[in-house]
This record gives structure tokens, C-alpha cells and sequence, in this order.
């Protein structure tokens, strides 16, 4: 279960409650609903959540919404089976749907390119769009994340675990023991309960599992990244275990931008969190502002 527990870690962004509401909006990406907040003018930025969470949860109470929209269009979305998006119980209905949610977005909001930010899961997904759909992007960030490089008889096998712990009486006890700090006392088995619960309060297992079951669609190859050509930045934690895979994947994209936050950690939740951290939000704008275009079709 090593795997499965750095998997988890890099996946959660972060569970609480009592944060700011953003408005809804709604549009149909090929018969799932899903929910988007469309902020700010200028050159448009695309924010893509981690899992399991929603625009209010990432952006919105860790002030990264607030910030860029300040001298830019920010839009972000609730993907599928998160927030107020709807949650659809199929696996077909996950996969690279997930990405291609993002690309609909765009065209429904009449936006030829943009830049992308992904957080965690998030990031998963805004990789998989830069081999698909690199052409709609004029700059990527990927925060506490990198591309999910291959799929095998191992991530098969712990894609079904989780699978089958999400459609079990404590749903996400995997997730809370995988994302625990290191240096934290072993939690009871009630408190995970308790936090499990809390989590599938606003969620709904069933889809998350058949999500999960997706997983392979969202894998690429190092040939289909290394043939990706926009700017591509990526903001880690130093203590952040998404950074290994960062640093790995450098020697595939060495033209990629690194920026280290010193001290902080995976979960936005956390307030050392790499999202709630000034640096975050500085390195996006400077790294935005060095790959400007005039036709980004705002």
C-alpha cells in the first residue's frame, strides 16, 4: 500500500467546511452538467481543482481566484463528480470526459487559448489536455503535480483498490491515512471514520470509484510530452511528495520552469499548504506575463 498512500497524497487537496460561495453557472459538456465561475478581465486563465474538491475548496477560500482575477479572465470549473457538477456513476463517463469537459468550456465561453492551471488531479487532467489539445493553451502550470506517465499492471491493481475501499463502509479512509503528515501520531480508527465521513458528506463515493476506474485514460506517454512545445511551469512544495515526480519529469521537458516553495506542503486545507502561499500566485503571474499573446480570443 506505499504506492497507494503517495498516490493519495498527491491526489487530496484538502476537506473543510465554511468556505466562500462562488456563483453558479451552469452549461451541458456533451449531457453532464457542469458548474464553472467566470471572473475578472484579460488574458484568460483556466483553473482546474485537485480530488475530492471544488472551485471554492482550491481557489476560491485560498484567495488564488481572487488574486488573478484581479488583471485577468479566471475562469474554473467544478469537474465532473466533484462540487456541483454532476456525478455520473459509469466509468465511461470519466477518463479523458474529464479533459474534454475543459476543452468544451472553452468553446462554449468563445475563448480560442488560454493558460492553464492545474492542482493536483488537476494537473493530471490539464496534462492530459496538452496531448490532446495543446493548441487551445498558451502557457501550463501544473501545482503539487505532475502527468500520470504510463499506466500499468500496478496502477490497474490500486486503481481497483481505491475502487473498491470508495464503495466500502469507510470510503475515503484511504485518502485521510494516505494524506496524514508525516511526522502525525497514527490517527484511531474513529477519527478516520469520522473524517471519511466528513468527506462523502459533499461527495459521492460511487462515482469517485467509478473515476478511479478511469484512470488509465488520463495516462500519457513521455514520447506524447516530450512533443509538447508550449511553456509549461510547475510550482511544488519542498515537502510536498509530488515533488519527486516533478523533478523527474524535468529531464523529459527540460525546458520546463521549477519553482520550489520552501516549507510547504501538499493540502491547501494546511495553512503552509503550496496554494495558500504568496509565492504560488507570484510565480503563475510572472510565468503568465513572459508568454502573453494578443489573440487569445477573449
Amino acid at each position: 500500500m506505499r504506492r497507494l498512500s503517495r498516490c493519495a497524497l498527491v491526489l487530496l487537496i484538502g476537506f473543510h467546511a465554511g468556505v466562500a460561495a462562488a456563483k453558479d453557472t451552469f452549461f451541458d459538456s456533451n449531457g453532464v452538467r457542469i458548474r464553472y465561475v467566470d471572473e475578472g478581465v484579460g488574458e484568460p486563465i483556466i483553473l482546474i481543482h485537485g480530488f475530492p474538491s471544488m472551485i471554492e475548496r482550491t481557489w476560491v477560500d485560498t484567495g488564488v481566484l481572487a488574486d488573478l482575477a484581479k488583471d485577468h479572465r479566471v475562469v474554473a470549473l467544478d469537474l465532473r463528480g466533484h462540487g456541483k457538477s454532476d456525478k455520473p456513476r459509469d466509468t465511461r463517463s470519466y477518463g479523458n470526459e474529464l479533459a474534454q469537459d475543459v476543452a468544451r468550456l472553452l468553446d462554449h465561453l468563445g475563448i480560442a487559448r488560454a493558460h492553464i492551471v492545474g492542482y493536483s488531479f488537476g494537473g493530471v487532467v490539464a496534462s492530459k489536455l496538452l496531448t490532446t489539445d495543446s493548441r487551445r493553451f498558451l502557457t501550463a502550470t501544473l501545482g503539487g503535480s505532475s502527468p500520470r506517465r504510463g499506466w500499468g499492471v500496478e496502477d490497474e491493481r490500486n486503481a481497483d483498490t481505491v475502487a473498491a475501499q470508495l464503495e466500502g463502509p469507510i470510503p475515503y479512509g484511504w485518502l485521510v491515512r494516505g494524506t496524514a503528515p508525516p511526522n502525525q501520531p497514527g490517527q484511531t480508527d474513529d477519527a478516520i471514520r469520522q473524517l471519511s465521513n466528513g468527506i462523502a458528506a459533499d461527495n459521492d463515493p460511487i462515482a469517485h470509484a467509478a473515476l478511479m476506474r478511469s484512470g488509465q485514460e488520463l495516462a500519457v506517454t513521455d514520447a506524447q510530452l516530450r512533443a509538447v512545445r508550449i511553456p509549461i511551469l510547475a510550482v511544488m512544495g519542498s515537502l510536498d511528495p509530488a515533488l519527486a515526480s516533478a523533478t523527474e519529469l524535468k529531464t523529459i521537458l527540460p525546458h520546463m520552469t521549477v519553482v520550489i516553495v520552501d516549507g510547504a506542503v501538499h493540502p491547501p486545507s494546511n495553512q503552509r499548504g503550496t496554494l495558500r502561499r504568496p509565492e504560488f500566485v507570484q510565480a503563475i503571474r510572472e510565468f503568465v506575463a513572459a508568454h502573453r499573446s494578443g489573440s487569445s480570443g477573449q
